[in-house]
């Protein structure tokens, strides 16, 4: 199922770069964890975190009125940390 969710995560990036980042989630597995924030038993506001040598991504709904149990829409990260910015792809250092 985690590796389901990255997969969907990176969805946004060609399928061959995607293709490649997946063999390398799929390489680091012993090394990534996943942090959950919210309820386990029924819809509600929640947060979770992948954390890899080489990914981080996040996912945090935002609710639209502080006091509205209302989810307006979510925040969502993606790190590849051994290519922030695109580094490695443009050669900088």
């Amino acid at each position: 199922m985690l590796v389901a969710l990255i997969r969907t995560r990176l969805g946004f990036i060609n399928d061959d770069d995607r293709a490649a980042r997946m063999e390398t989630v799929r390489a680091e597995l012993d090394d990534t964890y996943f942090g959950w924030w919210g309820p386990q038993d029924a819809p509600g506001f929640a947060y979770f975190r992948i954390s890899a040598p080489s990914t981080v991504i996040e996912y945090a709904p935002q609710d639209t009125l502080a006091e509205a149990r209302e989810q307006g829409h979510a925040h969502s990260i993606y790190r590849d940390l051994k290519n922030d910015y695109g580094m490695a792809w443009i050669g900088a250092e």
